[in-house]
């Protein structure tokens, strides 16, 4: 009996770190982003320089994705990616 709940005290305290840590990084994140371009500091004009020491652009790749507005269940769409 005592094995039992000292197991279910383990799982849940197993459980417990699990979401604790993967609720970090989005907790410690803006839902926008890096978006102040008009700044002198480097990290947030040019992302994160972290493992990165030129801050200067080398290449760039551009996505565009076109979606309709709404989607209907059954319906089939046409989505076009390009990618440059």
């Amino acid at each position: 009996m005592i094995t039992m709940n000292l197991r279910k005290l383990s799982i849940g305290f197993l459980i417990a770190i699990l979401v604790a840590i993967s609720a970090f990084p989005t907790g410690n994140g803006l839902p926008t982003g890096i978006t102040d371009q008009n700044t002198t500091d480097t990290v947030i004009a040019n992302g994160c320089t972290c493992h990165n020491t030129n801050t200067e652009a080398t290449s760039s790749v551009i996505v565009n994705l076109t979606l309709p507005e709404n989607f209907t269940s059954g319906e089939t769409y046409t989505l076009i990616l390009n990618i440059s």
